[in-house]
């Protein structure tokens, strides 16, 4: 929205929120994955698993991603 929108938001800016907290209160397994070097390590993991997963990936909310 920063770069598309003039920095115009629309309730999209949300707090720090433990999503794999809540997919463990909710019966499923929680992964949170806040560096870029343990992303492959949190997949092989969820890959492994015979039940839900939730993977919480932390990224930088002032880098803007390159749309192909």
């Amino acid at each position: 929205e920063q770069a598309w929108y003039e920095g115009s938001f629309s309730a999209s800016e949300l707090q720090s929120m433990d999503f794999a907290k809540v997919a463990e209160g909710l019966g499923c397994v929680g992964i949170r994955v806040e560096q870029p070097g343990e992303m492959e390590e949190a997949l092989r993991e969820a890959l492994t698993l015979e039940k839900p997963v939730v993977l919480d990936v932390i990224t930088d909310d002032e880098s803007t991603p390159s749309v192909n």
